[in-house]
C-alpha cells in the first residue's frame, strides 16, 4: 500500500491503525477507491476494489453488513452490476446468520442500502425475506424508509402503494 501512495501518509497511517479489523479496513479501502477527489489511476481503484472486497470476505469476521456497505459505494460511482451481485452475497450471507434477530437486522439494512442506491425493486424483496411477525413493525418502519426513497425518485404512486403495504403490517 505504501508502494501505491509513494510512502506514507495519513490515509496509509490510519489503515495500518485498522490492524485486525478486517470490516474497517475493507470499509476504508472501498471509501479510497471511490473517491473521485483522491488522485489515483483506475487500475489502482479496481485494485483497492478488489482488495476491499476480498478482505470483507475473509477471516472469521465476514458480515453482510460491510458488504452492503461496499455495494452502495460502488452503485454510487456506476458499478452497478459488480454492486447488484455484492448485494445478492450479502443477502444470502445475512440469511445464513443466527439467531433470526440478527437476520432480521442484517436484512433490514442491506434493503435500506439498497433503496438508498436507488435498487427499490430488491429492496423490498429482501424486507419480504423476513417471514417471522414479530418483526413485522421494522419491516413496517424500513419499508416507510424505502417509500421515501421511492418518492423522492418521483414515484409517488408506487410509495403510495409502499407506505400502505408498511401500514397493514
Amino acid at each position: 500500500i505504501r508502494a501505491i501512495f509513494k510512502g506514507s501518509n495519513s490515509m496509509i497511517d490510519q489503515l495500518l491503525s485498522l490492524e485486525d479489523e478486517q470490516a474497517d479496513q475493507s470499509l476504508f479501502l472501498i471509501r479510497v477507491a471511490t473517491d473521485k477527489n483522491i488522485n489515483i489511476s483506475d487500475e489502482i481503484r479496481q485494485y483497492l476494489i478488489a482488495e476491499a472486497i476480498e478482505l470483507s470476505n475473509s477471516g472469521f469476521y465476514n458480515n453482510s453488513s460491510t458488504s452492503s456497505a461496499i455495494a452502495s459505494e460502488l452503485s454510487k460511482v456506476g458499478q452497478s452490476d459488480r454492486a447488484k451481485q455484492i448485494f445478492e452475497d450479502a443477502i444470502s450471507l445475512a440469511q445464513k446468520a443466527t439467531p433470526d434477530a440478527i437476520i432480521a437486522h442484517s436484512l433490514l439494512g442491506i434493503a435500506e442500502d439498497l433503496a438508498n442506491v436507488g435498487q427499490f425493486d430488491m429492496a423490498i424483496t429482501t424486507v419480504g425475506y423476513i417471514t417471522d411477525t414479530s418483526y413485522d413493525c421494522y419491516k413496517a418502519s424500513t419499508l416507510s424508509r424505502i417509500a421515501s426513497e421511492i418518492s423522492n425518485a418521483g414515484q409517488s404512486d408506487r410509495a403510495k402503494q409502499i407506505f400502505e403495504d408498511a401500514i397493514s403490517l
